[in-house]
């Protein structure tokens, strides 16, 4: 068959991504799971919880880089940081 490479490399991925999809499945039951025990919990001490209006949280939470507040931005370039070190 003139196409074996072609077809090696696409069958070896779609595995791959059958792989990802099995994984992350996996991964979303257990999230569901930890959600309904933390639900349970929270029903536990106010039966009267609204849980649709706990505001949802950003994932991945962001690093602080993304607000300018790095290294960089703080202590100046490592060119600055050398010569404020080495004054004359």
């Amino acid at each position: 068959m003139e196409n074996e490479h072609v077809i090696g490399g696409l069958t070896r991925k779609r595995g791959e991504l059958a792989g990802q999809i099995e994984h992350t499945q996996a991964l979303l039951r257990k999230l569901v799971t930890e959600l309904d025990t933390i639900d349970a919990a929270i029903r536990l001490f106010d039966p009267n919880a609204d849980l649709g209006s706990i505001k949802q949280r950003l994932y991945p939470p962001r690093h602080q880089a993304f607000r300018g507040e790095n290294d960089a931005s703080r202590y100046g370039s490592p060119q600055d940081r050398h010569r404020a070190r080495h004054k004359p």
